[in-house]
């Protein structure tokens, strides 16, 4: 994952939505806020409604009417962030002529993922909270993470390097469920992150 800029853009959700529609506003704000906690998670810090009010300047209550609950903000973060970091493997991916993109994108994404501090950090503090804000619909980030894999493996299929007779949607469920596998193995058997096997195991299935 990589740190947010001041320009976050995010959508799909509520809090998403409020800070699309945020334009010009005091120092003090919703956007403020969301990149102060994205900076707390990358720096391995937990995220605390109450802590991160204090550090904006505004009350609780306020601080709960701009991002909502805690999980509803972690959810955001964690979207955010892993949109960020897929976009910049993407480049790194077609900037080394790297095709197909699918299978190299994801052993690279888990492979952050498995040295990111943040996520560390969840999963050595939080573990079923990571869990299930990843792989349920307690929160919007599976959904995205399908659509955005989805999209990957259109744009495969599109230049021919893909033939698997799956519909992309249905793949990218797929492809996530067995990435969740990996990325998750710390939390549910005590297993390391194995990036490397991912992205053989990838590699043979999409092709």
């Amino acid at each position: 994952m990589v740190p947010p800029t001041s320009s976050t853009s995010v959508a799909s959700s509520p809090l998403g939505e409020r800070l699309a529609r945020e334009g010009d506003v005091p120092r003090a704000s919703i956007g403020t806020a969301f990149d102060l906690a994205c900076r707390w998670f990358m720096a391995g810090k937990r995220i605390d409604i109450s802590a991160l009010a204090g550090e904006v300047g505004v009350s609780r209550v306020t601080m709960h009417r701009w991002v909502g609950t805690r999980d509803e903000l972690l959810s955001e973060v964690m979207c955010h962030l892993t949109d960020r970091t897929i976009d910049r493997l993407l480049a790194d991916i077609d900037a080394e002529g790297i095709s197909p993109r699918a299978p190299e994108l994801l052993g690279r994404y888990l492979r952050a993922m498995a040295t990111n501090t943040g996520v560390l950090r969840l999963q050595r503090e939080e573990p079923e909270t990571f869990v299930r804000l990843c792989t349920t619909n307690a929160s919007p980030f599976q959904a995205r993470l399908i659509a955005k894999v989805t999209e990957i493996l259109a744009a495969d299929r599109a230049a021919g390097h893909l033939t698997i007779d799956l519909d992309d949607g249905e793949l990218a469920f797929a492809v996530v469920r067995l990435l969740e596998a990996y990325a998750h193995a710390p939390t549910l058997t005590g297993e390391p992150a194995d990036p490397d096997r991912a992205t053989r195991v990838m590699r043979a299935l999409l092709r």
